[in-house]
């Protein structure tokens, strides 16, 4: 999904929205390639710019987060260290039922 605020519009704003579903896509694809492992962001843009064109962590964050409210993310208590040597959040795909 992608958070239009910065008012785009048109082809433009197509574009954005296009490029904001892939890149869900793309982590979701990540999560698939090691399902048994939590991982936080900073883990999961460092895959995804050594597999795709360059995106910021921040934006990696923002998939994540709209891909656990579509629940095709889980959310861990498993912590990791961050990119700043901060324990960060993991988060997992789904235990399949």
């Amino acid at each position: 999904m992608y958070r239009n605020t910065n008012n785009e519009t048109g082809t433009t704003l197509q574009i954005s929205r296009t490029k904001a579903e892939t890149q869900e896509d793309r982590v979701l694809k990540i999560y698939k390639l090691v399902p048994d492992r939590p991982m936080g962001p900073n883990i999961v843009a460092k895959m995804y710019n050594n597999h795709y064109p360059a995106a910021p962590v921040t934006s990696i964050r923002r998939a994540i987060t709209d891909l656990t409210v579509q629940d095709k993310l889980v959310k861990t208590n498993v912590m990791e260290i961050g990119g700043y040597g901060k324990d960060e959040h993991t988060w997992r795909l789904p235990n399949e039922e």
